[in-house]
């Protein structure tokens, strides 16, 4: 099991030291780095939950007075947020980790290989390609697809979109994102703010591709038309093609394989015969 700390230095140092005394260390439980790779994330304020919220993964918000946010409502936390006290992290924590190391974590490290936020070289004679979903299975297909043939970047959240469009200085031929992605903490409230909760930020990714060196965006939903109201206009929009301000615009149904993930071959394709 991997452990991910985003908190401040000296409480994950010391919270570390803590926590290796009394877990077994038969390699059960180790730090990584990677935010990306980890199983169970630890931070200091709800906010650095962020826009990345991964429903698979476990995340502990630690209490400390004076760092972290104030009115957090612990009973309105997802199933996979953990509200821990300062004073009592280690025992929980100890509790916790014990019932993970029980289970089988459903992500094994290598389904994550070959997924990456951006190439390692830009190949400036390919396409430059930004897949925007917070589902791992469809960035894995993604990335299946669509690189070797592509300079394909993945973002699986609207901050790290964000971090990509304006920070890259590339002209993207392509963006395809999903119409929901978890709520951004972005200038929100500690009570605004709702981790894992989700949000039609395809919508205004639209108006912020179409400001940036972005030649045509689709939003491709896998949300059945007859359960969300935003996806079922999708009917009214399929087929139609839209220019704003000289980005192209398409609304698409996603393709699903036999288990569940976007066909972004289809989706690109679908976007390029205009």
């Amino acid at each position: 099991m991997k452990l991910f700390f985003d908190c401040e230095r000296t409480v994950s140092s010391a919270l570390w030291r803590a926590l290796s005394a009394i877990i077994d260390k038969k390699g059960s439980l180790i730090v990584t780095n990677s935010r990306e790779k980890a199983d169970l994330i630890l931070v200091d304020q709800q906010r650095k939950i962020g826009g990345e919220y991964d429903a698979t993964r476990t995340y502990v918000i630690i209490n400390i007075p004076g760092t972290t946010e104030k009115g957090i409502e612990k009973d309105k936390l997802p199933a996979n947020v953990k509200l821990f006290q300062f004073g009592s992290v280690v025992a929980e924590m100890a509790t916790l980790i014990g019932k993970m190391s029980a289970k089988v974590i459903d992500q094994p490290d290598k389904e994550m290989e070959g997924i990456i936020s951006h190439p390692k070289k830009v190949n400036h004679h390919l396409k430059n390609i930004l897949v925007i979903d917070d589902s791992r299975k469809n960035l894995i297909k993604a990335a299946e697809q669509l690189s070797g043939k592509n300079n394909l970047w993945l973002a699986n959240g609207l901050e790290a979109a964000l971090e990509i469009i304006s920070k890259s200085n590339l002209d993207f031929y392509a963006v395809l994102c999903d119409l929901y992605l978890p709520m951004s903490p972005m200038t929100l409230s500690p009570q605004a703010f709702k981790p894992g909760q989700l949000v039609p930020y395809g919508m205004p990714l639209i108006f912020i591709c179409s400001t940036c060196p972005v030649a045509r965006i689709a939003i491709v939903t896998d949300i059945s038309h007859h359960n969300d109201p935003i996806s079922a206009t999708f009917d009214l929009l399929s087929g139609k093609t839209f220019l704003l301000d000289g980005t192209t615009v398409k609304f698409l149904h996603a393709r699903l394989d036999e288990k569940g993930a976007k066909d972004w071959l289809w989706a690109l394709e679908s976007l390029e015969n205009i």
